[in-house]
């Protein structure tokens, strides 16, 4: 039985209102076709690059003022954790986010630059929240898991409601998928109050754990990830998103890494949004026809710009995806 309802996002929208950006949806021209428009939910363009702010304030937000003062560590590849460090430095708590070892570089510069303290460990996303949560017990801190807190799927699905206001009429909404609180937030947000939109998650091939897990019907971990797309390298579902995404999501489907590539330079050179390689997934699903087209419009969630230069230049290289 699934506990949340649009209600509840609409009240994590409330809460985060003032510090949140409302990310513009944009037409695109080029992929858009008679009786089927295309529009791309720019959340890089939200503030710290990605929608995982949207989450991190609603559930640092929700703390009493006890917690507050005992501070916040959450497990994070990057863009989580900086949406962590900036609602704990907007709201006056005091954060710590366990990074993957070797990070990306800009991603672990921002997070300490809005006042969060920094640590890497090695081994899977599990891993990770393993010894997050051990390090929130040894310092009295509350533990902020990146996807499966309902504080924090609810704030992502603030993007649901953004979309549902922007464009009354959707049939079909791409969402990409990691550990699943952005698509399972925006899932609540939209089948409550339009049940016939169709949702499409998207996973990389080489780091599936949420397409193998709905395939067995029970949650399952994969041994390891193997992806550019760094935000959505979560190894096990979790069991809130996971019932979520069960009741809502009509298909969850794959992409691999060169078609990430390739969506985000058909991004970057026909559309002028630069996302990372995890923004990209939701635009490679419609590119390379993952999921049957239909007429009416199609929303693809950009869910993020955490990039590096090393990227940008491999987008722009002649012999680069095309």
């Amino acid at each position: 039985m699934i506990m949340w309802s649009h209600r509840d996002v609409v009240e994590a929208r409330r809460l985060i209102a003032p510090h949140i950006t409302e990310t513009p949806l944009l037409w695109s021209e080029r992929m858009s076709r008679p009786g089927a428009g295309v529009y791309i939910k720019a959340e890089a363009l939200q503030r710290t690059g990605s929608f995982k702010v949207r989450g991190a304030l609603n559930a640092v937000g929700r703390l009493d003022e006890k917690a507050r003062a005992r501070g916040v560590v959450t497990a994070s590849t990057g863009s989580h954790g900086k949406g962590v460090a900036y609602a704990a430095r907007a709201l006056g708590v005091s954060a710590v986010v366990v990074l993957p070892e070797n990070p990306v570089e800009v991603k672990r510069k921002a997070i300490e630059e809005y006042g969060a303290r920094t640590v890497e460990y090695p081994g899977t996303s599990v891993d990770r929240i393993r010894y997050a949560r051990a390090l929130a017990e040894a310092e009295g801190r509350t533990f902020i898991h990146s996807f499966d807190a309902p504080g924090v799927f609810l704030g992502q699905g603030t993007v649901g409601l953004e979309i549902m206001e922007q464009l009354p009429e959707i049939d079909t909404v791409v969402v990409p998928i990691g550990g699943g609180g952005l698509i399972a937030g925006i899932s609540i947000a939209i089948k409550e109050a339009s049940p016939r939109t169709r949702i499409i998650g998207v996973q990389p091939a080489g780091c599936a754990a949420m397409y193998h897990s709905l395939k067995r019907g029970e949650i399952v971990a994969i041994e390891s990830c193997r992806t550019i797309a760094e935000g959505l390298s979560s190894s096990k579902p979790e069991p809130n998103t996971f019932s979520v995404v069960q009741r809502y999501v009509d298909d969850v489907v794959l992409v691999t890494d060169e078609e990430i590539k390739a969506a985000a330079r058909r991004l970057l050179l026909d559309e002028r949004i630069l996302v990372e390689a995890s923004g990209a997934a939701a635009t490679a699903a419609f590119l390379f026809g993952k999921f049957p087209l239909r007429n009416g419009n199609t929303v693809l969630v950009a869910s993020g710009g955490n990039t590096d230069a090393a990227f940008v230049r491999e987008l722009l290289a002649p012999t680069g995806p095309s």
